[in-house]
């Protein structure tokens, strides 16, 4: 593998012993390191698929999807009292109320 320039780097984890590492650094031993591709300089973003970003990329909006109104974290103190006491129509007197 090392020799079809296929690795960037050998070795072990836990538990491999120290003639294991010695063993494997012999057998690399002279064989160059794999080249380092270029790349064009660009932002780039994983999610469900690959995003570069480039000078030729136009306006990008990346954000992160949250369910504002449903999120108890997002939400102020209090707010989820308000909501209820409107939607069972006690809300306090000359505000609006929505009854089901």
């Amino acid at each position: 593998m090392a020799r079809n320039g296929w690795l960037n780097i050998v070795g072990g984890c836990c538990g491999t012993t120290p003639e294991h590492i010695r063993a494997m650094a012999d057998a690399v031993a002279g064989v160059a390191a794999r080249p380092v591709a270029q790349r064009a300089h660009a932002l780039r973003l994983s999610g469900l698929e690959p995003l570069n970003v480039d000078d030729q990329s136009l306006f990008v909006n990346v954000g992160e999807r949250t369910n504002v109104t449903g999120s108890k974290g997002l939400r102020p103190a209090g707010a989820g009292r308000r909501l209820r006491r409107r939607a069972h129509g006690r809300a306090p007197a000359g505000g609006k109320t929505a009854r089901r």
